[in-house]
């Protein structure tokens, strides 16, 4: 069984409502006076002290035969705190707890060692001329630290195109497009080329001509495949031509392939490719005097929004179930739960993108449901549902379709602050992690319930505490 029960108004309490969150620390003292500690849980236990004056008879009634059904301290229920996220993971769509449907992944870098190109799988070669050699950790990269890669070209004539290059594997599709981008800069002035190839028959993007001066500049080329990509790797290439053939000094830092159209934020690499790390709707640069500003070096918080890819046009998906039934059928509920969900949305290169956004039962049996229509700023879009009282369903937390095309394969967009409460109406962003606001393992405090009645009849319940088990 769950709780709290819904009031006559819809509400799940009644103010004041205490909450407190305990962690279980083990300290062990030794001869010398130095201590030991532990925590023997991982996420903190909490306890509400819930507020019953002024119920109606009914309310109390319903709270009374919940009381009686669990025995007091007798058996354990599950209970939604009304001032938390039901959710967990709430910004990390990358762990299992989501769901993901096998049109859509999680977006990252997928260039390895994005700011050492001294080491595998970055690879130098001379293609006929000389190889350039690379010098890791040379010069102060865009970020403020010492981490730029210096690439010395020697030069190239004829057919000569000296490079440094690293080949990734990423699943592909038709007309998808990927995009390489990096920092670039050189002693005084100067050229160098960059370009993205893959597919098998080799299918080769546009190279672009990077116009260097002693100034750090971000520049970007991109390939969209055809109707048969091929084979799944993807090459980016900074290289020497005939036509920018002088020998060059040219210092690299922050190399990233993804998908879409235009660079996302940059996410640094090492031996893994890493979800990127998108700037989110509270996110705040550091002060633009400082070295390294639009990287958020002193910023409040760190780029928690991710990067949604549509590898195809259907099953583009991401849920979560909570442990939370929907309806009252044995949960002393005198209304059905209403759930509202809410999270953030942003355009990533050109539009028009809409994205279908729910409210649901595990079964699809009741729902609502909202198409947000995407935007080059962050847009907090919501859904709400009540459900019938009978409804024995799981509630769900959905943006995307199963089995329908809405989504447009080859699409990318921004996603941030998933939210599920018990409310009809959106309140302030709560990020989770491991925990969440639904606690599966919580009983009374007590085998004691006070109730009185005065000279209207009425039950007046004082307070019933809940506390949670690990």
């Amino acid at each position: 069984m769950q709780c709290p029960i819904l009031l006559s108004t819809g509400a799940i309490a009644r103010y004041p409502l205490g909450r407190k969150s305990a962690y279980a620390t083990r300290l062990t003292q030794f001869a010398d006076r130095s201590v030991q500690s532990f925590s023997a849980i991982a996420n903190p236990l909490g306890s509400w002290a819930l507020n019953l004056s002024m119920l109606t008879d009914s309310e109390a009634q319903d709270w009374i035969e919940f009381f009686d059904a669990m025995k007091g301290q007798g058996n354990p229920f599950t209970f939604a705190d009304p001032w938390d996220n039901l959710l967990s993971w709430t910004e990390e769509f990358e762990n299992s707890v989501w769901q993901k449907g096998s049109g859509l992944l999680i977006g990252k870098n997928y260039l390895l060692n994005s700011e050492n190109l001294s080491v595998s799988p970055w690879t130098s070669a001379g293609n006929g001329g000389t190889a350039p050699t690379v010098t890791p950790n040379f010069a102060t990269a865009p970020d403020g630290n010492l981490t730029a890669s210096k690439l010395a070209f020697a030069g190239a004539t004829g057919s000569q195109t000296p490079a440094v290059f690293q080949s990734a594997t990423i699943s592909q599709n038709a007309s998808m497009t990927f995009t390489f981008s990096i920092w670039l800069k050189t002693d005084t002035t100067g050229s160098i080329k960059i370009v993205v190839q893959g597919g098998s028959p080799l299918q080769v993007g546009t190279s672009v001509t990077c116009s260097l001066t002693n100034q750090w500049q971000r520049f970007s080329a991109k390939l969209t495949f055809n109707s048969t990509p091929g084979n799944s790797t993807v090459q980016v290439n900074i290289f020497q031509d005939s036509s920018v053939g002088a020998a060059i000094n040219v210092y690299a830092w922050g190399a990233q392939l993804e998908y879409g159209s235009v660079p996302s934020d940059y996410t640094k690499t090492t031996s893994a490719a890493t979800e990127l790390q998108i700037a989110d709707p509270f996110w705040k640069p550091a002060p633009s005097s400082m070295a390294g500003a639009s990287f958020g070096l002193n910023s409040a918080f760190p780029k928690r929004a991710r990067q949604i890819v549509a590898i195809s046009n259907t099953n583009v998906f991401l849920l979560q179930t909570l442990p939370l039934i929907a309806g009252g059928s044995g949960n002393y509920r005198t209304s059905g739960l209403s759930v509202t969900n809410s999270a953030y949305f942003k355009l990533q290169g050109a539009g028009p993108v809409s994205v279908p956004f729910l409210a649901l039962d595990d079964f699809s049996l009741e729902e609502s449901s909202v198409t947000v229509a995407l935007t080059s700023s962050w847009v907090r879009s919501s859904v709400s549902v009540t459900f019938s009282p009978s409804n024995s369903r799981f509630v769900q937390f959905v943006f995307g379709t199963a089995g329908v095309n809405i989504i447009a394969a080859n699409t990318t967009f921004y996603f941030f602050g998933a939210q599920s409460e018990i409310s009809g109406i959106v309140t302030a962003y709560k990020h989770n992690q491991a925990s969440s606001g639904v606690h599966t393992n919580c009983r009374f405090s007590s085998d004691e319930i006070s109730h009185s009645a005065d000279s209207f009849d009425q039950n007046t319940l004082q307070q019933l505490v809940i506390q949670e088990y690990n």
